[in-house]
C-alpha cells in the first residue's frame, strides 16, 4: 500500500525543560502530517524531573492532524547512543534534537530511508522550520554577519559507504515543510505556547460569565474604545477584572499581544496577569482586581492621593519603557488605572507593542 510506505516515523529528543516541549510543539506545527508516527524520547539522569504525563497539549494537536504519538522515558547509555537506537528500531527518517546555546538555537537531521537492514541514505539538515534564531560562530568580530552553524553532528550507523555522511544539495533543503491547514495550525498553536509558557489560566467564556454575572451592565467598571472591563468573582473567591476585547480583525492577534507581553511584566504598579479567554467569540484577560479604577474614585480624591497615583503611573510607564524591547502603553487613562484602597496604582496594560 502506497499510502503505508509514505507515513514516516519521527523521534524527538527530549529534555526536563520547558523549551523542549517547546521545540516539540514547533516540530508537531511546522513539519509533522498527517500520518506521521511522533516518538518523543527522554533520556533519564539523576534526580531528573521529567513528567511524560504533561504532553496532553501536544496529544491533542496530533489526535487533530492525523498523528500517532508517543512519550517514552529510557536510561542508561549516553543520550547520543540511546537516540541513534530509537532511530534504529524504529526505522525512523527524522531526528529532532535540541541544542544548547546562547541564542536557543535549534537542529533537525532528517534521512531520505531506513531500511530493516539498517542502511541509511544520505543526511539533511533543516534548519529553517524550527530554528528561531540561528547559532552564531564564534569570532572576535562580531560586525560581520552571523551564519549559521551546526555545532554538533550525529552519526547514525551505516552498512553503505561514505555517502551516508555527505549531504543533499540546497535545493532540497525546504522539501517536506509544506504545511497543511496552516491558518487553522497557527490559532492552535498560539494558546498552546501560552499554556506551555505559564501565561496564566485560560478561562472559559462560561466561566467568566458566571463571575461577572453574564457580563451585566452593573458589573461594567471601565471602558475604552476597544474593550470594556468587568468586575468578576472567580471560582476561588478571587475579585478580578475581566477586560473583554470588542471583536475586530485585530482582536485576536492583541488578546495574545497583551498576554504575552504582561506575562513578562513583573513590577508593583502593573497589574497581575490572572489568565485569559480565547474562543466561542470572546477574547478576554483576567486581570487583579484592586479597589476600582480611578475613573471611577477621582472625583472623591485628594490631592495628595492625586499625587501618588501620578507617581505610581510614571514608576510604572518608566518601567514599561526600560524593558528591552521597549514596551509602549499607548491608552494610558483613568479607567486603565486601578487603585487599591490606600490609593496604590496599576495600570492596566492595553495592546502593548515594542
Amino acid at each position: 500500500d502506497q499510502a503505508e510506505k509514505n507515513k514516516r516515523t519521527v523521534v524527538v529528543g527530549l529534555s526536563s525543560d520547558n523549551s523542549s516541549r517547546e521545540l516539540l510543539l514547533r516540530l508537531l506545527t511546522s513539519v509533522v502530517v498527517p500520518g506521521d508516527n511522533v516518538l518523543a524520547v527522554h533520556v533519564t539522569e539523576t534526580d531528573d524531573s521529567f513528567d511524560p504525563n504533561y504532553f496532553h497539549i501536544h496529544e491533542d494537536l496530533c489526535k487533530s492532524k492525523q498523528v500517532d504519538f508517543q512519550v517514552k522515558a529510557c536510561g542508561g547509555g549516553s543520550y547520543v547512543s540511546q537516540l541513534a537506537h530509537q532511530v534504529r528500531i524504529n526505522f525512523a527518517t527524522i531526528l529532532a534534537v535540541g541544542c544548547s546555546s546562547p541564542w536557543g538555537g535549534r537542529i533537525l537531521v532528517q534521512r531520505q530511508g531506513t531500511s530493516q537492514e539498517g542502511s541509511v541514505t544520505p543526511v539533511r539538515v533543516l534548519r529553517s522550520s524550527l530554528s528561531s534564531i540561528s547559532q552564531y560562530n564564534n569570532r572576535s568580530d562580531q560586525s560581520d554577519p552571523p551564519r549559521p552553524q551546526i555545532q554538533k553532528s550525529l552519526t547514525m550507523p551505516s552498512s553503505s559507504s561514505s555517502s551516508s555522511s555527505q549531504l543533499e544539495p540546497q535545493s532540497t533543503r525546504k522539501q517536506g515543510l509544506v504545511v497543511p491547514n496552516l491558518m487553522s495550525q497557527k490559532l492552535f498553536q498560539r494558546p498552546a505556547m501560552l499554556e506551555i509558557k505559564g501565561s496564566g489560566r485560560r478561562f472559559t467564556s462560561e466561566e467568566l460569565s458566571s463571575a461577572t454575572n453574564g457580563f451585566s451592565q452593573d458589573m461594567v467598571i471601565g471602558e475604552g474604545g476597544n474593550s470594556r472591563v468587568y468586575l468578576a468573582e472567580l471560582e476561588d473567591g478571587r475579585a478580578a477584572a475581566v477586560k473583554v476585547l470588542r471583536d475586530t480583525e485585530s482582536s485576536v492577534d492583541d488578546l495574545f499581544r497583551e498576554v504575552e507581553t504582561l506575562s513578562g511584566l513583573k513590577h508593583k504598579n502593573v497589574v497581575q496577569l490572572f489568565g485569559y479567554c480565547y474562543g466561542k467569540g470572546m477574547n478576554a484577560i483576567v486581570y487583579n482586581l484592586l479597589n476600582g479604577s480611578l475613573k471611577q474614585r477621582l472625583g472623591r480624591m485628594k490631592w495628595r492621593e492625586r499625587m501618588r497615583v501620578a507617581i505610581g503611573v510614571a514608576k510604572a510607564l518608566e518601567y514599561l519603557h526600560s524593558r528591552s524591547p521597549p514596551v509602549i502603553h499607548r491608552d494610558v487613562k483613568s479607567s486603565n488605572i486601578l487603585l487599591s484602597d490606600n490609593c496604590h496604582p496599576q495600570i492596566l496594560e492595553n495592546r502593548g507593542s515594542s
